[in-house]
């Protein structure tokens, strides 16, 4: 099967790994021949570095429409691209594309959806015209939401399935390096909501119930607004983003806190998969996919509330076998459920499903 990945692959973040991942786990655990279809002009390096060199990219793809002709599958990841769930995107209508691309003439096309669900619902538009249409989610939330919601009528009885990002544990080590502190990191783009400024407030908590600092913080790309309240903390350390690779600081890490703006809901966090893969116990909010990644007491906590984040870290700093037991735990969830050759295995069989 001839399968191209379509997506806007503009900067280097989890939703363009995810796709580039996905890219290599087909070429590398199917018979499947695969392409990345690029939005426009860019496609960062890194980006290009990870990609398998085998894998061809065409740039500015919705110039070239046989290349979505010639398909047998046209995987859409739809991050926070709305109009590429629309019919006037297709027909070169939007405001970010004037080429058209005749859906009569794609034969399948599956969206996945990681970051909104909601534009779900004008796919029916989509496959009016011809083409089989395909829903991936990527957390139980949105799974759900399409079978409850009024809105989703049209849609729900289309092919259907949930499916985690693929991470490759080649890409991470569960060899830790030595340390006498409980290091605690994050790493993330230095968007604002990607990062929660209550993270000041839990340091210096914590350093107000231990005088003796036995926390250590390690930060890589935290916003700015942040970085201010925290980076002259005596036992917090600010990384540039992308100053060590991931391997390299998770390396580092016995507790991965992911703890973003209240009001984000990260559908499925490839950073906390990432963590979850190297063997670090989750201290994440409660929202969104977190639900489907930490299971609490066993891998982690989810946490409502700053306190929270207080409370479960000072229970780990009296109990310290637990971040050995749940870091094992993480590791063994994700190696049973989203390493890249599982996910590879359940995406192929969907698609050759319908």
């Amino acid at each position: 099967m001839k399968i191209a990945i379509y997506s806007k692959f503009e900067m280097s973040g989890g939703s363009e790994f995810r796709g580039c991942e996905l890219a290599n786990g087909l070429t590398r655990f199917t018979s499947h021949k695969v392409s990345i279809l690029v939005r426009g002009d860019k496609f960062p390096s890194r980006l290009k570095a990870y990609l398998d060199d085998t894998i061809p990219i065409i740039q500015n793809a919705m110039s070239v429409p046989d290349k979505f002709y010639e398909q047998d599958l046209v995987l859409i990841i739809n991050s926070d691209s709305k109009e590429f769930t629309t019919t006037d995107y297709w027909d070169g209508k939007s405001a970010s594309n004037g080429h058209v691309v005749d859906l009569s003439q794609i034969k399948r096309m599956v969206f996945l959806f990681n970051f909104l669900i909601s534009p779900s619902r004008y796919l029916n538009k989509i496959a009016e015209r011809g083409p089989k249409v395909g829903i991936i989610t990527t957390n139980t939330k949105f799974y759900e939401e399409v079978t409850s919601q009024d809105r989703y009528e049209d849609v729900r009885r289309f092919p259907r399935i949930r499916l985690e990002s693929p991470i490759d544990p080649n890409t991470v080590t569960t060899e830790k390096t030595k340390s006498d502190k409980i290091r605690v990191g994050m790493h993330s783009k230095g968007l604002g909501n990607k990062w929660n400024d209550d993270i000041a407030y839990v340091i210096l908590k914590l350093n107000e119930r231990y005088p003796e600092m036995p926390f250590h913080f390690r930060f890589m790309g935290m916003s700015p607004t942040c970085k201010k309240l925290v980076e002259k903390i005596p036992n917090v350390e600010c990384l540039a983003e992308n100053t060590e690779t991931i391997k390299d600081f998770l390396s580092t890490i016995d507790i991965f806190m992911f703890f973003p703006s209240w009001g984000r809901e990260e559908p499925w966090a490839r950073v906390v998969g990432e963590a979850m893969m190297s063997g670090c116990p989750i201290f994440a909010t409660d929202k969104g996919g977190n639900k489907d990644q930490v299971l609490k007491h066993h891998n982690g906590y989810l946490n409502k509330r700053k306190d929270d984040f207080f409370k479960t870290l000072c229970y780990a700093k009296e109990h310290p076998e637990i971040i050995t037991e749940m870091g094992e735990n993480s590791r063994r969830v994700a190696y049973t459920t989203f390493r890249t050759e599982k996910i590879i295995q359940r995406l192929s069989d969907f698609v050759e499903s319908f």
